[in-house]
This record gives structure tokens, sequence and C-alpha cells, in this order.
């Protein structure tokens, strides 16, 4: 028998979300490196803990930018 993995807890803010504008109107074909960048973040169950990883990649060359793995989803 196998305990689940508990899903992350989030605590409402009691605000309204803020979205980013849409910039690229769902066009990712880029003329040149280094001129769109798009990024995700993503948590991971690694079996003890919530682990967070946060990616930058470039559109033209489709190649990871740069790179965070916190222990904590923070903005800092």
């Amino acid at each position: 028998m196998k305990a689940r993995p508990r899903q992350p807890r989030y605590q409402p803010s009691g605000k309204e979300a803020v979205y980013a504008p849409e910039h690229l109107n769902r066009q990712f074909t880029v003329k040149a490196p280094n001129q769109v960048g798009c990024g995700d973040v993503t948590d991971i169950w690694s079996g003890t803990c919530w682990l967070y990883l946060a990616v930058v990649l470039d559109l033209y060359a489709r190649k990871i930018l740069g790179g965070l793995f916190p222990l904590l989803p923070t903005v800092n």
C-alpha cells in the first residue's frame, strides 16, 4: 500500500488574478535569436517535498536560456 502525494495548498488572496498582455498573439515563429523568450514554472514532487522549476526558452533557437530550481515558490 502506498500513500498518495499531497497536493500543494494555496491560500486564496482574495484578489482577482492579473494576467500579462498577449503580445505574441499565438505567433511563435521568430526571425532572429534573442528576440522573444517564453517562460514556465512547474512544481515537481520529489518524494519528500515539492520542488519548483522555472525555465526561460528562446523561441528562435528553441533552447533554454536559463532556469532556476528554488525550494519555495516565491518571486524573489
